[in-house]
């Protein structure tokens, strides 16, 4: 995955290449990491709460590649919910 690290954010390259469109009709399914107590309640809740505010079934391909870039943030060290929520928004914001 493409992500640049500015001034303390890290950001996606090119958010929309890694967004399919939702009702795809292949899967790419995520490989998890081994998440640590509290991080997987941290992870699922920001998704969720994504999803919600986007209006996105949580279960199409676009969550999904979201719930990637939200599993890569954490591993580069977001890993509460109010920093992954930040980085997450960060990274999803295409480039001016």
């Amino acid at each position: 995955m493409a992500l640049d690290q500015v001034h303390g954010t890290i950001q996606l390259r090119d958010p929309y290449a890694l967004l399919p469109l939702c009702g795809s009709t292949t899967m790419q399914i995520p490989t998890f990491p081994k998440l640590e107590n509290g991080e997987l309640e941290v992870l699922t809740s920001v998704i969720a709460e994504w999803c919600k505010t986007k209006h996105i079934d949580p279960e199409c391909e676009c969550a999904r590649a979201v719930t990637a870039v939200a599993i890569e943030l954490m591993e580069a060290g977001f890993t509460t919910r109010e920093n992954l929520s930040i980085a997450l928004a960060n990274a999803l914001q295409p480039e001016v």
